[in-house]
């Protein structure tokens, strides 16, 4: 790694970092542009782990900017080849560190514009609550980005992140977020089981529907009720499903529907912290019918498992079992570069849980 280096010293030292490679056989690779802003917090050193682990399947240019806490004018730059895990596949990526203090906030676009590469396509992960005030348009990062991808992990209400969501500009660019990612596998579960005109009266009705979230939470992963909020607001705008309230204690939270079925209530509940799966992930969904009852529960020992059940007070199906896509670090951040449009269904989401008004703490 090549430390203090002036800003404009960068492109000469990513020549002599290539000639370096070079002599060890290793290639540069590069298929986009990945541009990460983010604090000077414990998220750091999760989303440089990110960058070794997505690198495996997309090899990139990485442009990382850190905004220090640090008090005074300053801009700390640093060149380095990033190689994934095993340092045995005979390439490297470019990675480009900026540390900047929050003066240069506002030239962080003039500061990376010279180091993207022309013709490719720009992710941006934008790593920040945007409620705070700091957004990629007053950053004048917008005007980069292919896609940009917003990281809702740094999100302290999802109320607050929908209202932006709502009035930013995206005609430009399209957006996801990671946490919408990463219980993709869950919405397709759901679709697949409820796919009949007979299981999906059965969900438009439901009275009522828990569902269960790891309550495990680390350094790098505090606000765990994200995913399952993502869930029920999905659930309820899909069965076109009216908001009415939403109250909140401790690790349970009850979200109040209506329709011209009558009263739904989804139910928010933690399940018991297990440090072997990743924080926040969903562990089960129990749908309630009248006497009708579905439930999807995942494996405690293989994750990648979700056990399906449906019962009634007469019957009861034989169980199956469904798997899931695998998680690991990077999943959700590849399946967001492989995105092209924003989904609909996110920005519908975004728009029930706009409602809320804070009720929801996503901690």
């Amino acid at each position: 790694m090549e430390n203090d280096i002036k800003p404009e010293e960068v492109e000469k030292t990513l020549l002599s970092l290539f000639e370096k490679e070079k002599k060890d056989n290793r290639i540069k690779s590069c298929l986009f542009n990945l541009v990460i802003y983010t604090e000077d917090n414990e998220r750091v050193e999760y989303l440089k782990i990110l960058c070794r682990s997505l690198i495996k399947k997309f090899p990139c240019r990485i442009i990382f900017i850190k905004e220090s806490k640090k008090e005074g004018d300053f801009i700390n730059t640093s060149v380095s080849a990033l190689k994934p895990d095993g340092d045995n596949e005979g390439f490297f990526c470019e990675f480009i560190e900026f540390e900047v203090s929050s003066s240069y906030k506002e030239r962080i676009s003039y500061l990376i514009t010279p180091h993207i590469i022309p013709d490719l396509p720009v992710y941006l992960l934008f790593s920040k609550d945007p409620a705070n005030g700091d957004t990629p348009a007053t950053m004048n990062m917008d005007k980069i980005a292919t896609r940009i991808i917003f990281d809702s992990e740094c999100m302290d209400h999802m109320s607050l992140f929908a209202e932006y969501i709502e009035k930013m500009d995206r005609e430009k660019t399209s957006i996801g977020d990671l946490n919408w990612a990463r219980f993709t596998p869950w919405r397709r579960l759901l679709a697949k089981v409820f796919s009949n005109k007979e299981k999906l009266s059965s969900l438009i009705a439901a009275d009522t529907v828990t569902i269960c979230y790891n309550t495990h939470a680390t350094d790098s992963f505090r606000h765990i009720k994200i995913q399952a909020t993502y869930m029920q607001a999905w659930i309820a705008e899909k069965m076109g499903w009216d908001f009415k309230s939403v109250e909140c204690e401790d690790n349970k939270v009850l979200v109040t529907y209506t329709s011209k079925y009558g009263t739904h209530k989804i139910h928010i509940i933690g399940s018991p912290p297990n440090e072997n799966l990743y924080p926040g992930r969903l562990t089960r969904v129990e749908i309630q019918t009248g006497s009708e009852t579905t439930h999807f529960i995942r494996d405690e020992k293989s994750y990648h498992l979700i056990k399906i059940s449906h019962s009634t007070n007469s019957t009861c199906e034989i169980p199956t079992t469904y798997p899931v896509t695998k998680e690991g670090t990077g999943t959700s951040m590849t399946g967001e570069i492989y995105s092209r449009e924003t989904s609909k269904d996110f920005l519908a989401s975004l728009q029930l849980i706009k409602q809320y008004h804070r009720g929801i703490i996503c901690s």
